[in-house]
């Protein structure tokens, strides 16, 4: 992506224009820091364990009481971004624009543990078990539409098939 996007740029593509897509195993935090350090948009799939953060209310609560042992320094959790997101029965949902089958969503932005600041987009196909979540900068003047991302996403595949 260093050696591509540059002969992109010099070629007249706009850089907010250039998005990478890629599977979960590129989703580490050192891939991701890099990408938002060159300023590159990217969508890449997130693994369903990894956690976000969240403030924990209840040692918020008890900062200023006295109690035994070493004071509390940080006052956050950790949840999976299932439990975070919640139940995909209640998330808003649109048509597919390919099969026709309705796709569940719902989008938040949220620290990862191993990820940083990211907007999670969620999808949940009809047919399919588990949803996919759909990472992005979490940074936009005009954030893309569920549907948007999801067919960017969705166009994935038939670029690696093209390779193989």
């Amino acid at each position: 992506m260093e050696q591509i996007i540059p002969v992109l740029i010099e070629n007249g593509w706009q850089l907010d224009r250039i998005y990478a897509v890629m599977d979960s195993w590129f989703s580490s935090r050192d891939v991701l820091s890099r990408l938002r350090e060159k300023g590159y948009n990217f969508r890449t799939d997130g693994k369903k364990n990894y956690l976000v953060q969240k403030p924990d209310r209840d040692r918020i609560k008890s900062r200023g009481k006295k109690k035994r042992g070493r004071p509390c320094k940080r006052f956050v959790k950790y949840v999976s971004i299932a439990e975070f997101l919640g139940d995909p029965l209640s998330w808003n949902y649109f048509t597919c624009p390919f099969s026709g089958k309705t796709v569940r969503y719902r989008i938040a932005t949220v620290t990862l543990k191993a990820g940083g600041r990211v907007r999670i987009h969620a999808y949940l196909r009809e047919g399919c078990k588990n949803p996919r979540y759909i990472l992005t900068n979490a940074v936009y003047k005009h954030p893309p539409s569920a549907v948007t991302v999801y067919r960017d996403y969705y166009h994935r595949w038939p670029i690696e098939e093209a390779h193989r």
